[in-house]
């Protein structure tokens, strides 16, 4: 009996964290997916139209979720900085227009949030986990002006992703001078 609780228990964590590993194909220098979704505002958003403005696009499991609240939070009061760098941020997971937008009112976000409801965009940028009714994983990335990947950040701190990312954009704009 013992011998099944602990091979379903390590098994349901093994399930649970699959995903994690780095599933997503994309590498640096490739071209971003291009994709449509609604925003907060159930409005069309599309990564193509940011065409010529570097891009923060991170992907995060829950809106008013404890981690969600504090990297989305940190990230709007930071938004300033991502402006002068000429940047667009979208948080994006499979929550509903909806919920994106209360959570967005909640918080004074100043930036997109993005529904991916059937879950392709996180599929396309290897957010999904092995089980599709779990929420995404953590993971963000950024786009230069052109459209390429020019970082993925597989592994956040929300405690400071926010100064991690703006170091990056800083880098990302001397090189486009």
């Amino acid at each position: 009996m013992l011998i099944k609780v602990v091979f379903f228990t390590v098994l349901a964590v093994s399930v649970y964290f699959v995903g994690f590993a780095g599933n997503c194909l994309l590498t640096v220098g490739d071209l971003a997916p291009d994709f449509t979704v609604l925003d907060e505002n159930s409005q069309p958003w599309s990564l193509s139209a940011q065409r010529g403005k570097a891009i923060v696009l991170y992907f995060y499991p829950r809106d008013e979720t404890k981690n969600c609240t504090e990297q989305a939070c940190s990230i709007g009061a930071g938004y300033s900085k991502f402006r002068e760098l000429n940047t667009v941020v979208a948080g994006i997971n499979r929550q509903s227009p909806e919920v994106h937008k209360a959570f967005k009112e909640n918080h004074y976000l100043p930036f997109s949030l993005l529904s991916d409801s059937d879950g392709d965009v996180c599929r396309k940028y290897g957010a999904m986990r092995a089980i599709s009714y779990l929420p995404p994983r953590r993971i963000t990335f950024v786009v230069d002006t052109d459209g390429k990947i020019a970082e993925i950040l597989p592994e956040v701190d929300v405690a400071t992703h926010t100064e991690h990312l703006l170091e990056i954009l800083k880098k990302l704009s001397s090189h486009n001078r």
